[in-house]
């Protein structure tokens, strides 16, 4: 066994425990995770930047063929979508180095296409939390580095916990390109405003 495969169940079998401790019949608290910005200076979470795209980026990972698909949905502030598109990724050891993944593909198409102020959401709560912390997390160090170097391009950028509940969409288009044998990348994109 590899030793990314001992780290990555040792991870997942914490998880498990760890939920298992909780009450079966209690509510479950919102997770509160500042808005911060790539810079570190925390932002308010009703800040009103009308020039910001909104992105949710999700990902949907396969352990037996270690495939993720990565997705990511722009949105302009009145909710109309402006770019969606998803990829397949190969040899990817874990869900936390997809969700990176996904994360890293999303700014690369942001600054693609001349996106100026972004404010990303995901439902990992560990990769947000690395991302604004600047954590050094062995398993996605290199993934983390790019991140904040393309991080740089931007006016303004922030990286926000967003509850799985309220990602839905780019979570369907992430395991839609996964379950997809016939082609490689699954990119749609739409007139982008910006």
């Amino acid at each position: 066994m590899l030793p990314e495969e001992v780290v990555s169940g040792g991870i997942r079998l914490a998880r498990e425990w760890n939920q298992a401790q909780e009450p079966r019949n209690s509510p479950k608290k919102p997770v509160y995770v500042p808005e911060v910005s790539i810079d570190g200076r925390t932002m308010p979470r009703n800040h009103s930047d009308d020039s910001a795209i909104i992105c949710t980026t999700d990902a949907s990972w396969d352990a037996t063929s270690k495939r993720a698909g990565l997705a990511w949905i722009f949105r302009e502030n009145n909710g109309t979508i402006a770019i969606q598109g998803s990829e397949i990724q190969h040899s990817v050891s874990s869900p936390l180095m997809a969700e990176a993944l996904a994360i890293r593909s999303t700014l690369v198409m942001a600054a693609e296409h001349e996106i100026l102020n972004l404010r990303i959401y995901s439902d990992s709560l560990t990769l947000i939390r690395a991302i604004n912390t600047k954590m050094q997390d062995k398993e996605i160090y290199g993934i983390l580095c790019d991140i904040h170097q393309i991080s740089s391009v931007f006016g303004s950028i922030s990286f926000s916990f967003l509850p799985r509940s309220q990602n839905r969409e780019a979570d369907e288009l992430a395991k839609c390109c996964l379950r997809s044998l016939s082609f490689m990348s699954c990119n749609g994109l739409i007139g982008l405003n910006a």
